[in-house]
């Protein structure tokens, strides 16, 4: 089970993950704790073992159909991202997901459930091997 707080209105609950020979897909399970009256961008990067990003899935929250402008307190949603591994060498990579806005780059601050910081304000979901 997943349990971080994304800035003053978001959390992320939980993700699944399905792996295909060229790809991940990632189901994020959000749920709106407030309000917010901007509209905020979802990352997910995939990093190297030397921390390098080698993918990513940016984007709106569900493809642009529910910014966060309209997210409403108590509100719960899946929202899906890609990453393409096809030409990636074999190795250990990290998931990472968080929030940012587009206009500046800046990151919500993630909290854990239990209200300890995250370091630079990404939630590692978990870790992944390529063959």
């Amino acid at each position: 089970e997943t349990d971080f707080r994304i800035g003053p209105f978001a959390a992320l609950e939980g993700y699944g993950l399905e792996r295909t020979p060229d790809s991940l897909r990632l189901a994020l399970h959000w749920s709106s704790r407030g309000s917010t009256s901007r509209d905020y961008t979802v990352f997910v990067h995939l990093r190297n073992e030397e921390g390098r990003v080698v993918a990513q899935a940016d984007g709106p929250p569900l493809n642009g159909d529910y910014p966060t402008s309209r997210w409403a307190s108590g509100e719960a949603f899946v929202g899906h991202r890609v990453l393409d591994i096809e030409a990636l060498p074999s190795g250990r990579y990290d998931v990472s997901v968080g929030l940012y806005l587009l206009e500046t780059g800046d990151r919500l601050p993630v909290q854990t459930g239990t209200g300890q910081n995250v370091e630079g304000d990404a939630i590692s979901l978990t870790e992944v091997t390529l063959p």
